[in-house]
């Protein structure tokens, strides 16, 4: 893919500012920090006769996703790390020092992760003019210790707790929950499980 195309690519995906390199390196930094990680056959390693046996107990022995969870959750961490705000950067967009930033990571209020000594925080928090209504008392109420991609996928994703009118068709992420400014109950509730 031409360099051009890839800048495009990346743009259409909410990725405006991204180059193939700070992808890169987002990457990098990310496969530095897992454990090493093999798919394999089920029945890898067993004679027929205990294959056998399996499949009598009701093992079914598929093809691999086609999808692997693994590349696909590394590259939206590599995305969100790439979205991400430094601390100096989220003080300047919420017109405040990198101390009060520090604060509200310290006390939750700011979502952040750290990743090779690195503080980042992630975008999706922050409107035009400050953090997005409520965002702080979500915040607050998720694990600590919860990957940031868990978090991510909670925010983005239609959550079946969020329900529109109370529509059970009309599903809503959190993130449109909170833009809404429906009750906050259900979400905080929500929130506790991530």
């Amino acid at each position: 893919m031409r360099k051009a195309a890839t800048a495009e690519y990346l743009a259409d995906r909410g990725l405006k500012d991204a180059t193939p390199e700070t992808l890169n390196s987002a990457l990098q930094a990310i496969l530095r920090t897992m454990t090493p990680t093999v798919y394999e056959d089920a029945t890898t390693g067993l004679t027929h006769a205990e294959q056998a046996v399996l499949r009598a107990g009701g093992l079914q022995r598929t093809a691999p996703p086609a999808e692997d969870p693994l590349a696909t959750t590394v590259a939206k961490y590599a995305a969100i790390i790439t979205r991400s705000l430094s601390v100096r950067a989220a003080g300047e967009r919420l017109g405040t020092t990198a101390g009060r930033v520090r604060q509200m990571i310290s006390d939750r209020s700011l979502y952040s992760f750290l990743l090779d000594n690195a503080r980042h925080i992630p975008d999706f928090q922050f409107v035009p003019g400050g953090l997005l209504p409520n965002i702080v008392r979500a915040n607050r109420e998720l694990d600590p210790e919860a990957h940031p991609v868990a978090v991510y996928n909670w925010y983005h994703t239609a959550n079946e707790d969020l329900l529109v009118d109370g529509d059970p068709d009309r599903l809503a992420t959190p993130l449109d929950w909170l833009k809404a400014g429906y009750e906050l109950d259900p979400l905080l509730r929500s929130a506790k499980h991530l």
